[in-house]
């Protein structure tokens, strides 16, 4: 009768979570973005994307260094074959039903494998989890792109477990046609791969596993070599610059032990936490179950491939390869699945934490639609400088170097010419590495600024006062460089220097 009852429990959980998940989206569409988010980020690379088809130049005319456009283009590929005129907000739709295919995928490959009961828990992990749903729905709703990905690095993972569950090599070359896809749609996922692929061999020293890598890429060359070529050149040197200016990636909070947010921050300052255990807070005990209690096999070392992964992006030099908790999410519903089957959780205690997961999920995902959390007057002061001074047809120098893509973010009138980088070669890096050596921000020495404006004639320098002041811990940061220029705006955020 127990297992009865948590079988109707599971069921009617899976039913809320599909419908609170629709919900969720409907709301999440059409909210207010902050300025400086990923989302406004990713908004303009998607709007800039589309102007390309009209104008195919249109980047040499917004951008400084951008020729091309670094941002994967599978995904709108493949939904332009069927019509080049779908809206962001309906492309965004399309990626967010795909991400139902997440439990579909687990139970083609697994349900013989796995008991009712263990299909219907991953079933519910998968829908509402903090890993797939809650702390990261934002990270993939404000991509399009992320949640096809998703789907694809899962797929390619569930067909090698499966020839690891069940010794069929034609799942293993099945793995490369996923693969493929990956290799021009994200570049997360092709870290995904090759890293996987390395850690898996170094542990069990099966050579097998780089069978769908080989065949992946001697595809991926044969379809479009030019691009599959740029894609990973491109990929080398972003990574490049990461490795060598990860320090903007964190920044340590202090901490008020009275105020529960202030604690959350000061622990999400913490790669460890703010990228991995708030995602999955079971990780260690995750670790602890598959050394401890799982014997060795080409399944316990793909497990451990992933853990390792994500441990490792934690530490500061490696940072920049993450965000960890996606290398360990492919295979996390198979690692529960594979401890409930041999009963090292019990039944009790494992819907108690599903429960726990789930709640918690679903009171973070409403915090994207809380007030103070979108609260964000920094967009509203940018247009109303905008209003104050005409920015038309002229070539803009900013700090932070954000404040320019975020322009169209809120903006589609193409017209203003901005110190950005949208694509990553050798002189972008090099540049980069020279007049943006406190990344996000333009350097504040005088004669790096005064080289870099004469360079290229920038018409104004427009600085975020609050974050560039703080971030250089001077009252005036450019005030020594910019003295024999005019300042035509200033307010308590924004101040804007003409300087031609």
């Amino acid at each position: 009768m127990i297992f009865i009852n948590f079988y109707k429990i599971l069921l009617i959980l899976i039913i809320v979570l599909v419908v609170f998940r629709f919900y969720f989206y409907k709301k999440l569409i059409g909210r207010p973005i902050k300025f400086y988010s990923d989302e406004a980020a990713h908004l303009a690379f998607e709007k800039i994307r589309f102007k390309l088809i009209s104008e195919p130049k249109i980047l040499e005319k917004l951008f400084i260094f951008s020729k091309y456009l670094d941002y994967p283009t599978f995904y709108h590929g493949l939904l332009n074959f069927f019509s080049k005129n779908f809206e962001i907000n309906f492309r965004r739709s399309v990626a967010f039903f795909l991400s139902f295919f997440q439990p579909i995928i687990f139970l083609i490959f697994f349900h013989s494998e796995f008991n009712y009961f263990t299909n219907l828990y991953v079933i519910a992990y998968l829908l509402g989890s903090l890993l797939f749903f809650g702390v990261s729905g934002i990270y993939s709703i404000s991509y399009t792109p992320r949640l096809f990905a998703d789907l694809l690095i899962s797929t390619y993972t569930y067909l090698i477990i499966k020839y690891f569950l069940i010794g069929n090599i034609t799942f293993l070359i099945l793995a490369s046609i996923p693969l493929i896809f990956i290799l021009f749609t994200s570049k997360f996922g092709i870290q995904f791969v090759v890293f996987f692929s390395l850690t898996f061999f170094s542990l069990s020293f099966n050579i097998k596993i780089f069978i769908p890598l080989f065949l992946g890429v001697i595809c991926s060359l044969l379809l479009n070599r030019k691009k599959f070529s740029s894609i990973i050149t491109t990929l080398f040197y972003h990574q490049l610059w990461y490795f060598k200016n990860s320090d903007w990636i964190t920044s340590k909070n202090k901490i008020n032990f009275r105020d529960i947010k202030s604690i959350y921050y000061y622990l999400n300052s913490y790669p460890i936490f703010g990228m991995l255990i708030q995602f999955i807070p079971f990780f260690p005990l995750l670790i602890i179950f598959v050394l401890s209690g799982l014997p060795k096999s080409d399944l316990v070392y793909s497990l451990l491939s992933v853990f390792i992964l994500s441990i490792i992006t934690c530490i500061k030099p490696f940072i920049s390869v993450g965000p960890s908790f996606r290398y360990s999410m492919p295979l996390i519903p198979v690692a529960i699945a594979v401890l409930l089957e041999q009963n090292f959780i019990e039944k009790y205690v494992s819907m108690i934490y599903l429960l726990f997961d789930l709640i918690l999920s679903i009171i973070i995902s409403f915090k994207y639609f809380d007030s103070k959390y979108l609260e964000d007057n920094i967009d509203k002061e940018y247009l109303k400088m905008l209003q104050s001074i005409s920015i038309k047809n002229k070539t803009v120098l900013t700090s932070p170097i954000r404040i320019s893509i975020s322009h169209y973010g809120f903006k589609s009138d193409y017209n203003t010419r901005f110190y950005e980088f949208l694509s990553f070669d050798r002189k972008v890096v090099s540049n980069f590495n020279k007049y943006l050596e406190k990344y996000p921000f333009i350097t504040n020495k005088v004669e790096l600024l005064g080289d870099l404006i004469n360079q290229h004639g920038f018409d104004y320098l427009i600085i975020d006062k609050i974050l560039t002041e703080n971030f250089f811990s001077d009252s005036e940061p450019y005030e020594k460089s910019m003295k024999k220029n005019k300042i035509i705006y200033d307010s308590e955020r924004f101040k804007v220097y003409k300087i031609n």
